[in-house]
């Protein structure tokens, strides 16, 4: 029987949260068997072969527990927000050091506008820089190799703006006002990689929102990129 004041989907969230919880530690295991294994000797070429790809996949199943953790934070309304006085430049470069690699690694044209003066926001380092770090994968994630990556910050009217821009393969029209739903994907295939869960956008607004501020996305459909705009108040002098 259902408790009154909880809905089916919480509970089926409460649990699915238990659920990733869960697959953490084997996780954990897992990985540590790996790198393990990685630094016995002798080790043959195919298990050279073999050990980054295993790696890889073990990454890409961490991030889904995590975005399954997150989703189930946020359904509940329990997202939790360790808010300080921080450097929005300083968080900003940071999810730019943490999808660096991956950049490079597409040939992206990559380019960053902004000042060298601190903006001073309250917020959560870590979740905040998630945001950021979340909206520059998406941009490689779908773009061609070889396309245009650029981030863009500004400050005005007690408002810092934050903008992820790219020219890859765009959002349909139709799926443009649900893009931040949850399970909602693009609607066009990532490039070289897996769809995910679609929940990272999602988990991204409420933690924008949590800040009181405001995310939007804009495209002029398929073929024309993206844009992501976040605005976030300035802390108070």
């Amino acid at each position: 029987m259902l408790v009154p004041s909880e809905s089916r989907e919480t509970i089926e969230m409460r649990q699915l949260a238990i659920v990733a919880h869960e697959l953490r530690n084997p996780l954990a295991a897992a990985w540590c068997a790996v790198r393990m294994l990685g630094r016995t000797t002798p080790c043959t070429p195919e298990i050279k072969q073999a050990l980054p790809l295993i790696e890889r996949q073990l990454g890409c199943i961490a991030r889904i527990v995590d975005d399954l953790v997150d989703v189930a934070s946020v359904t509940s309304g329990r997202l939790s927000l360790q808010k300080q006085r921080v450097d929005l430049t300083e968080l900003l470069q940071g999810a730019i050091h943490a999808c660096r690699q991956r950049i490079d690694a597409g040939g992206h044209e990559f380019s960053i506008s902004m000042g060298m003066a601190p903006v001073l926001v309250n917020a959560d380092p870590l979740r905040l820089t998630q945001v950021f770090a979340n909206l520059l994968d998406n941009a490689v994630k779908y773009s061609e190799p070889c396309g245009r990556i650029g981030v863009a910050m500004e400050s005005w009217h007690e408002v810092a703006v934050v903008m992820v821009e790219d020219n890859g393969v765009g959002i349909r029209a139709d799926v443009l006002p649900r893009i931040f739903d949850l399970f909602v994907q693009g609607g066009t295939p990532m490039i070289g990689s897996s769809r995910g869960l679609g929940v990272g956008l999602a988990v991204a607004k409420q933690i924008v929102e949590e800040h009181n501020g405001r995310i939007e996305a804009r495209s002029a459909g398929i073929g024309f990129g993206s844009r992501f705009t976040v605005r976030i108040p300035l802390a108070k002098i």
